[in-house]
């Protein structure tokens, strides 16, 4: 997921790492309520944008002709 979540969209923290999730949760709770709107704003445009249907779509055909690509070369 971090590679979808860029600076002003949310928090992201290491797995399995405690301290990571507490400095996240931290950051999150001392982020004014206008700006959490903002992020949430800049989030939704994110999913929006990088997972509908139609794109995951184009996305996929790009990897699938590749796959052709390669497979005419071997």
């Amino acid at each position: 997921i971090d590679t979808y979540v860029e600076p002003g969209m949310g928090w992201v923290c290491e797995p399995d790492n405690v301290d990571s999730l507490q400095a996240a949760l931290i950051r999150m709770l001392d982020t004014p309520d206008a700006e959490l709107l903002a992020m949430g704003r800049r989030a939704r445009a994110c999913v929006e944008r990088e997972f509908e249907m139609q794109a995951i779509a184009g996305r996929n055909a790009v990897l699938l002709a590749e796959v052709v690509a390669r497979q005419g070369q071997a």
